[in-house]
Formats: structure tokens, C-alpha cells, sequence
């Protein structure tokens, strides 16, 4: 049975000319993988009547990837989509599709030392840019099957008034990469 927000999502990328291929996300945030123009891509939806925090996360997401753009091992935005049906505002966040696997600590796909250097450059690279993420974990992160570890959810990232290496959230962030290195003994 399809949900009138469904129905509102599907309208959107009727709308945006996307063939919906299948919804990724299980958890609160609604991201379709879409066929575009023979393109592959995730389209990011959320609106008005989720649950709180969830529009936010979108719209801050669509900030934080603007300014990210071209950053290697973080996924490139596309565009970004904003309707209003029924009163109801709708955005939509579309995004490069990165093929490969969600990391999972207890799943198939592992983390190596060969990955390890290229997601801590992704890492300083964003940090030199003033952006923390806040939220780097394995779920957040695919390996693309050409091996290279991606950063998809920005969500919770924020820009930060100076790239110095003692603010309190960059220490947060590097602090999370290396519990994410030692959880798959790096």
C-alpha cells in the first residue's frame, strides 16, 4: 500500500523526469535510487511533516555539498529541488550514485589499509574547508567496487569558524575515523 507521502515522493520525480528504481534508505530519511536521462542517481526526499530534525538534515546536507563539491570520496551533489503540493513543502536532494556497499562492522564489506589513508584524506580535505562532519561511521560510508570509501550522509555536518585542528569538532570527527580504523583493526 503506498502512503500519501509516497505518493508525493513518486509525483516529484515524475515531475524531475526520474524512473524510480528502488528505495535505499530503511531509517527516518526517504533516498531513492533514480534513473536519469541513463544516469543512475539517489534522490534525498524529505518534507514538511517528518519527524523533527529530518527536513533540517536535507537542507543543511545541500549547503554542506555545494561547498564540498569536487572534494575526492564524497558524494557529488547534482541538483537541489524544492515544491510545495497539497501545502506540503517538498525538497529533493539528488545526488552522484556511488555503486558499491554500505560498511557494516559486521557485514562483508571491511575497511583496509589500503582504504584507510585515502578516507582520512577525504577527512582533512573537508576539514581544510572548515566542514566537520560529525557523523562518520560505517553506515554512512560506501566502498564504491573500485575500492574507494565514499562519505554519502553530510546531513549532520556543519561548517566551522576556523580550520584549526584544536576545535572541539574536529577533534570529534578524527576521533570518530580513528575508532572506525580500530574497529576494523587499522
Amino acid at each position: 500500500m503506498i502512503t500519501e507521502k509516497e505518493r508525493l515522493h513518486f509525483q516529484l520525480m515524475e515531475e524531475l523526469n526520474f524512473k524510480m528504481i528502488e528505495r535505499l534508505s530503511p531509517s527516518s530519511t526517504w533516498v531513492y535510487k533514480v534513473e536519469e536521462k541513463k544516469k543512475i542517481r539517489t534522490i534525498k526526499i524529505a518534507d514538511t511533516t517528518d519527524i523533527p530534525g529530518v527536513f533540517g538534515h536535507v537542507l543543511r546536507e545541500n549547503v554542506i555539498l555545494q561547498k564540498a563539491g569536487g572534494i575526492p570520496g564524497v558524494v557529488q551533489q547534482v541538483s537541489f529541488h524544492e515544491r510545495v503540493y497539497k501545502r506540503i513543502r517538498l525538497i529533493g536532494l539528488v545526488r552522484e550514485y556511488v555503486d558499491g556497499e554500505v560498511l557494516h562492522y559486521d557485514g562483508e564489506v571491511r575497511l583496509n589499509k589500503n582504504q584507510q589513508p585515502m578516507l582520512e584524506a577525504t577527512v582533512r580535505a573537508l576539514h581544510e574547508m572548515r566542514i566537520v562532519d560529525l557523523d562518520i561511521k560505517g553506515s554512512n560510508i560506501v566502498i564504491e567496487k573500485s575500492g574507494v570509501p565514499y562519505l554519502i550522509d553530510l546531513g549532520t555536518a556543519k561548517i566551522c569558524p576556523t580550520a584549526d585542528y584544536t576545535s572541539e569538532d574536529i577533534r570529534r570527527d578524527l576521533s570518530s575515523l580513528n575508532l572506525l580504523f580500530r574497529r576494523y583493526g587499522l
